[in-house]
């Protein structure tokens, strides 16, 4: 894979133990959210109803802080 990729091993290895970017971690939580938002929703709600959904917990977190 290091040579398909035309990566070092050694900055394969050392982007493995890397901590996940801030970006990443957003990624990840924004996922986990849109996530509950569909199963709390009988899985029906989508994205149209999802987003608004994300951005009043937004505000609402926002407010809270």
């Amino acid at each position: 894979m290091v040579r398909l990729l035309k990566v070092s091993r050694s900055g394969y290895y050392a982007w493995l133990e890397r901590a996940p970017s801030p970006a990443a971690i957003r990624r990840k939580v924004i996922e986990q959210k849109v996530a509950w938002f569909h199963s709390d929703s009988d899985e029906t709600y989508g994205s149209p109803r999802i987003l608004p959904d994300l951005r009043a917990e937004a505000r609402s977190s926002c407010v809270e802080r």
